[in-house]
């Protein structure tokens, strides 16, 4: 497993965004989207959250993935939700903001804001950390919009589970360094994947849909039938989630 960090600045000498579908839909997990589950156990400002996920979305949709974003309680006050509760997919990204607590666990290295396991064999990553407490002080001492800085790293972690391994570049939004320059194009949104990224996100999402296909079409039926005369017999098969 390979982990991909982003670090900021001070070191420089080193889908139309979706609220969660409505219930009865299948948009979540069988549409066209990508599905991002936020779970944030930072307990931040969920007007900044939302704010942060409508500009990695605009960003994501730059480069042509389209995304569906769910609010996912966690903690003693988690809740049933249909569509938090369903099973993975491949289509399926979860981002977890953590707390200073929480991250200093990881043993990131000081400056990093955000972290993205990726695997290393034909698997899919599926899972980011982006460093709350961390990313609100830098925003706090840079005088940024905390909004803005958010919503574009959650982007840049998001781009690593799509792009994989080896995905840092020199510039722009997959710079595992970013500049004072780069920080000002972040406060005007104007930080997005190269066109070559953007081409490989897409190609990985298409990877990732017909995986989820072929995960479907290998699910066991189960064949329920009647006792009448085999010529007359009436059959029914449903398909099977284990």
């Amino acid at each position: 497993m390979v982990i991909t960090a982003l670090a900021l600045g001070m070191l420089l000498a080193a889908t139309p965004y979706g609220e969660p579908p409505p219930e009865g839909t299948a948009e979540a997990s069988h549409g066209s989207n990508i599905t991002v589950r936020i779970h944030d156990y930072a307990d931040s400002n969920r007007r900044i959250v939302r704010h942060a996920t409508e500009i990695a979305s605009e960003v994501l949709r730059h480069a042509g993935v389209n995304s569906v974003w769910l609010e996912c309680p966690v903690g003693p006050q988690n809740s049933a939700n249909a569509f938090c509760d369903a099973p993975f997919s491949p289509l399926t990204f979860v981002v977890n903001l953590i707390p200073r607590r929480m991250s200093k666990r990881l043993h990131a290295l000081p400056g990093v804001l955000g972290l993205a396991p990726e695997t290393g064999g034909t698997g899919f990553a599926s899972t980011a950390f982006v460093f709350y407490d961390d990313v609100k002080s830098c925003a706090e001492k840079r005088r940024e919009d905390l909004d803005e800085l958010l919503g574009s790293i959650i982007a840049h972690e998001l781009g690593h589970l799509l792009l994989g391994t080896n995905s840092h570049s020199s510039r722009g939004l997959m710079s595992n360094f970013w500049s004072t320059k780069q920080l000002l194009i972040v406060q005007q949104r104007g930080l997005h994947f190269s066109e070559a990224e953007a081409d490989r996100a897409r190609q990985a999402v298409l990877a990732r849909k017909l995986a989820r296909a072929a995960a479907e079409e290998s699910v066991p039926s189960i064949l329920i039938s009647g006792t009448a005369k085999p010529k007359e017999q009436s059959q029914t098969g449903f398909s099977r989630r284990d």
